[in-house]
C-alpha cells in the first residue's frame, strides 16, 4: 500500500482523448476533470499546471502566426531570454501545429487515394454509354458493402472507416458531376500540401534565426522524422531546409552509420 503510484498508459490515452474533445467544443479543462482520469493528485495537479503553461505560451508567442511567417519583434526577445525549458516548449507548440495541418493534409490525401481508386476500379468494368449508370451504381453499392464488412470484422481502423464514408459521400451521384468534384478535390489537395509546406518553410526559418543549430533544432528536425503524418509527406516533397539540418544534426541516415559503428 506504501509502495509506488504511477498513472497507466490507457489512464494517459483517455486523458489525451478527453482535452482533444473538450479543445475541439472550446471547453475549459479543470484541475478536477484531469484528476477523473489520472487518480493521483499530485500528478493531475502538475499535468494541469503544465497545460495552463502550455495554453499562455502558445498565446504568447503566436504560434500561428509564426507559422504563418508573422512573428512579432517582441516574440524574438522573449525567446532571446527565455530558459532552455520554455525554449523546448516553444519548439514543442510549433511541432503540436505542424501535426494538426499535416494530419489534415494526410487524411485528405488518404481521402482522394481511396476515391481515385474507386474511379479506375469502375472504368475497368465499363462496358458501354448505356450501361454506365447501372455500373456505377452497383460499384457504389458495392464500396460501401465492403466497408461495412472492413468495419464488422475489426479489419479497418475508426479513422478510415470516416474517411471512406466521406468518399462513398463523394461518389453518390452521376459519375461526370462525381468526376469533376473529383477534380476539384484533387486541386484542394494540391493546395493544402502547398500551404502545409509554407507552414513548415517558416517554422524553420523561426527556429534557424533564433536557435540556430542548437538542441532545439535538433529536437525539432529529429521530431519532424517521427511524426508519422509529417515524415511522410517530407518523403514525397521537397524541403530544402529539412534536408540541410537532416544531414548535419545527422538525425537521419548519417546517425544511422555512426550508430552502427559504435555497436562493432
Amino acid at each position: 500500500m506504501d509502495g509506488m503510484n504511477f498513472v497507466t498508459a490507457r489512464g494517459w490515452e483517455d486523458l489525451s482523448s478527453l482535452l482533444k474533445v473538450y479543445e475541439a467544443g472550446e471547453l475549459a479543462v479543470t484541475e478536477d476533470v484531469i484528476g477523473e482520469f489520472i487518480h493521483h493528485p499530485d500528478i493531475a495537479e502538475d499535468v494541469y499546471a503544465y497545460l495552463e503553461i502550455y495554453r499562455k505560451y502558445n498565446e504568447d508567442y503566436g504560434i500561428s502566426d509564426i507559422l504563418s511567417g508573422n512573428v512579432k519583434k517582441s516574440v524574438y526577445k522573449r525567446v532571446f531570454d527565455a530558459d532552455f525549458d520554455e525554449r523546448i516548449t516553444v519548439v514543442n507548440l510549433l511541432l503540436s501545429g505542424l501535426t494538426v495541418v499535416f494530419s489534415d493534409v494526410a487524411r485528405e490525401r488518404k481521402m482522394v487515394q481511396l476515391w481515385y481508386e474507386f474511379l479506375k476500379e469502375y472504368r475497368k468494368s465499363q462496358r458501354s454509354p448505356e450501361e454506365q449508370h447501372a455500373l456505377y451504381n452497383s460499384a457504389v453499392e458495392q464500396f460501401s458493402k465492403n466497408m461495412e464488412i472492413l468495419k464488422e470484422n475489426s479489419l479497418i481502423l475508426p479513422k478510415e472507416y470516416y474517411i471512406r464514408q466521406d468518399v462513398l459521400r463523394h461518389i453518390k451521384g452521376d459519375f461526370d458531376t462525381v468526376m469533376d468534384d473529383f477534380t476539384e478535390e484533387s486541386e484542394k489537395l494540391s493546395t493544402m500540401e502547398d500551404a502545409a509546406g509554407e507552414k513548415l518553410n517558416h517554422a524553420f526559418d523561426f527556429v534557424e534565426d533564433v536557435f540556430s543549430d542548437g538542441q532545439e533544432m535538433l529536437v525539432f528536425v529529429t521530431e519532424l522524422t517521427i511524426t508519422p503524418e509529417i515524415s511522410s509527406f517530407l518523403a514525397e516533397n521537397e524541403c530544402e531546409k529539412f534536408d540541410i539540418y537532416n544531414e548535419k544534426l545527422m538525425v537521419g541516415s548519417n546517425r544511422t552509420k555512426l550508430l552502427k559503428e559504435l555497436e562493432r
